[in-house]
């Protein structure tokens, strides 16, 4: 892991590996050259700060290629919660003495503000989680409405397809009868054509004899007008001759004719005896 330059490194320190809460070790190595001679002078390359950076990358992918061997789901990351772009806020180093007090029970201010870190960051992410959870169904029910207008689209599309499988077979008739198309509509045209020419020729004839037409109508309204004076008078004869005949056939009218052909008579004797 440390590669700038040769040098002397030593592990001391393995501490709390016994299953207590920080387990950890310490690394001591020296920043001076060593060579066939022994110690030199330091090299000021160690205090470079992206030396510790690459040493500190090193770690975790040495650790997470463990955990991985391991077939374990953890890992860990060397950069900062910014530089990995998670929006949480970072836990304050809480130190030796302050952890072993938390470790025996004893609350401690850095203790109680990590644990105040750790409430805060877990608010945050049940309100990102409820977020989330809200835009999941938002994007849900998008993703809903979008199916049903895309079966609607479907359906549509089915039907124009099988519109234009109508009309190009409606077309491929077309070709194949057209010979026959061309002569049933001649055939029709000229069927109408002949109607309307026949329709025509009628009116124009009833139209050129109308007048003739009423001219005629008007003599047989007067010869009737004529005929109906003449019934009337016919009929005003025949009323007298009814009421001479119900005259004719009274009691006093028979005793007036007896009584003139009695006078006739006498006259006539009397005629006769001069």
């Amino acid at each position: 892991m440390f590669l700038v330059k040769p040098c002397v490194v030593a592990v001391s320190k393995i501490k709390d590996f016994d299953g207590t809460a920080n387990p950890h070790l310490h690394v001591m190595l020296t920043t001076r050259h060593v060579d066939y001679d022994g110690f030199g002078l330091k090299n000021r390359e160690w205090n470079a700060p992206q030396n510790l950076k690459a040493w500190r990358k090193n770690w975790a992918d040495v650790c997470n290629k463990k955990f991985e061997e391991k077939g374990l789901d953890c890992r860990i990351d060397h950069r900062t919660l910014k530089a990995q772009g998670i929006d949480r806020e970072p836990q304050i180093h809480v130190g030796r003495t302050a952890s072993a007090m938390e470790r025996k029970g004893i609350r401690t201010a850095r203790g109680c503000e990590n644990r105040d870190i750790i409430r805060r960051n877990l608010n945050n992410e049940l309100k990102n989680l409820t977020a989330k959870q809200s835009k999941i169904e938002e994007l849900e029910r998008r993703a809903y409405d979008m199916e049903t207008r895309f079966a609607v689209v479907e359906a549509k599309k089915e039907r124009l397809d099988e519109a234009k499988k109508r009309r190009k077979a409606m077309k491929m008739w077309q070709t194949r009868n057209k010979a026959q198309i061309s002569s049933e509509m001649e055939k029709y045209q000229t069927f109408i054509s002949n109607k309307r020419d026949a329709f025509k020729n009628k009116y124009n004839i009833e139209i050129e004899t109308a007048p003739a037409e009423i001219s005629r109508t008007k003599d047989e309204a007067a010869a009737l007008k004529h005929e109906l004076s003449q019934w009337d008078e016919l009929q005003q004869v025949r009323n007298e001759l009814f009421e001479r005949e119900m005259q004719l056939k009274s009691p006093e009218h028979k005793k007036a004719q007896l009584r003139s052909i009695i006078r006739e008579r006498e006259t006539q004797i009397i005629t006769r005896g001069r």
